[in-house]
Parts: structure tokens; C-alpha cells; sequence
């Protein structure tokens, strides 16, 4: 549905897809290739909300200001399924996971990777080429060449969407049993393979790799630390560093690196990231 507010009417460019169910109101331009999918809501009444050629807002996104604000979706960026944009600018080819929640005054920089169910807080600076997890959000690392490869790709796939639902997504009955001649969809969308398929055998990786292995489990842990579930951006919660620690055990540079990655010395294989309390906590108390 498509609302005028007051004398604001929303201006959709003719290649633009926004789907019979999706909501616009008022101060909303959107732009070339973009495509707002069903459930949206883009509310241009307490301020102004602009989409950039190639952009998308999936499913139940919300796109909303405080009064005089300005939401401004760049070239390519990428909002996924539930997310909520309130004021914020969301930079070039950028992604906003699933559910993440980006609040006001919020600057995303160009081709940055934002973890669903993300909490970012408001007036939060992300640089350029950011991967940020986490609630409340935290820069973990650079944006790789291949993850960006692979978010390119997938925007991709919603820009040539937008162009086939104009001509072929056709309101129509249901039918009442599936056809005989139905053919099954096929793509050659691969999603992101990370280079390690965890856990792994810890013996056989040398420094180099157990660093990448330790990356990629901070990652996937979303900043979390595997052993005591706080944020691994801080040290080890006081229950654990309280503990007290036979340091004989362990070497003397054992705590120059604060995240450690943890393996089972039994099986040999990786188990998570961890801070360097709770891998010496892991160690001495469960032998692991």
C-alpha cells in the first residue's frame, strides 16, 4: 500500500519493485532495481527515507526516524528479513543481517557485514569493510575479499528478482494439488563456504591456521567466549579470573594472548575461542 502524508507522496522509480503488501508512507524515494518485499514498512512521515539504485528491504523490515531525520539506504546495500532501520545510513553494498537492529544516528561505512540479531546503538561510526556481531554489536574483523564476493553476489540475486516480480509475480487461486509436470527450482547460488569445516584437529594446524581457525570460531560464536558466554572484546568475567590458578602448569606467555582457541586435549579437536582465564580455568578444573 502506498500512503501520501500530509504533502508528502512517496516517488517510486518504475524499476523498482515494492511489493502489494509492503507499506510506504509519505517522504520515501526509492530508487532503480530496488526491491521492498512483502510485510515491509517504510515510514517517510517524521522524515525522509531514501533508497539507492540496487538496494533491498526484505520481508517485515522496518524502516523508521525520530522528527527531522533522514534514512538513507546506499547503492546495493542489503537489509534481511525482519531487520529494523531506525535513522540510521546504511553504506554502499552493505548487509544488515536478519533481525539485527541498527538504531539512530548510526553510520554503516561501505561494504560492511552486519551479523543477524546485531544490535547496533545509536550514533555507532562503523568503518568501511566491517564484520560486526553481537548485542550490543562489536567490530570483530575485516570484511574478506570472498565475504564481500559472496554479499555482492547475493544482492545480485534480489536486483534481478525486483526486475521478474514487475512481469511475473501474478496474484492467482491456489491449486489443489501439486502437477504432475512441476519442476523442482535449481540455482547455482552457493552460500559462503568458510575455509575451515569446524572443529578440527588442532594437532595438525600450524600457527598460522589455528589463528584462522580461532578467527572463524570468533565469528561463528558471534564475540562470545564458548567456555563462559561473555563478550571476548573484554576480559574474562571476575567468577573466573577469582578462581585460583596453578600457573606452574601453564607457560609463561600464557596470557599475552587474551583469546585463546581452545581444543580438547583428549580428542585433540578445536571446541571454540575462549579468553586465556577460561582456557586455564578449562584446563585445571575439567582437564580439557
Amino acid at each position: 500500500m502506498i500512503y501520501q502524508y500530509k504533502h508528502y507522496i512517496p516517488v517510486i522509480d518504475p524499476k523498482a519493485f515494492v511489493h502489494p503488501q509492503a507499506t510506504i508512507i509519505g517522504n520515501v524515494i526509492i530508487g532503480p532495481d530496488v526491491y521492498i518485499g512483502a510485510g515491509a514498512v517504510l515510514r517517510g512521515d517524521f522524515g525522509q527515507i531514501i533508497l539507492d539504485r540496487g538496494s533491498n528491504v526484505q520481508e517485515n523490515c522496518t524502516v523508521h526516524m525520530f522528527p527531522g531525520m533522514v534514512v538513507h539506504i546506499k547503492e546495493a546495500a542489503h537489509v534481511g528479513h525482519g531487520a529494523v532501520i531506525h535513522g540510521a545510513m546504511i553504506g554502499n553494498n552493505s548487509l544488515i543481517g536478519m533481525n539485527a537492529v541498527v538504531m539512530d544516528e548510526v553510520v554503516i561505512g561501505d561494504e560492511c557485514i552486519v551479523g543477524a540479531l546485531s544490535f547496533i546503538k545509536a550514533r555507532s561510526k562503523i568503518p568501511n569493510r566491517s564484520l560486526v556481531v553481537g548485542h550490543p554489536a562489536k567490530i570483530i574483523k575485516q570484511v574478506s575479499n570472498d565475504m564481500l564476493k559472496w554479499k555482492t553476489e547475493g544482492t545480485k540475486i534480489y536486483q534481478n528478482l525486483a526486475k521478474i516480480c514487475l512481469h511475473e509475480l501474478i496474484p492467482c487461486q491456489a491449486l489443489q494439488k501439486v502437477p504432475s509436470d512441476r519442476k523442482i527450482q535449481v540455482s547455482d547460488y552457493k552460500p559462503f563456504k568458510r575455509k575451515y569445516n569446524l572443529p578440527v584437529d588442532y594437532t595438525k594446524l600450524n600457527r598460522a591456521e589455528r589463528r584462522a581457525v580461532r578467527e572463524q570460531y570468533i565469528e561463528e560464536q558471534e564475540n562470545l567466549c564458548y567456555f563462559c558466554g561473555f563478550s571476548l572484546a573484554h576480559e574474562a568475567p571476575r567468577h573466573i579470573v577469582s578462581k585460583p590458578i596453578d600457573w606452574d602448569l601453564f607457560p609463561k606467555n600464557f596470557l599475552t594472548a587474551p583469546i585463546h582457541l581452545q581444543h580438547n586435549h583428549t580428542t585433540g579437536m578445536t571446541e571454540g575461542a575462549v579468553h586465556n582465564y577460561c582456557n586455564a580455568v578449562m584446563w585445571q578444573y575439567n582437564k580439557r
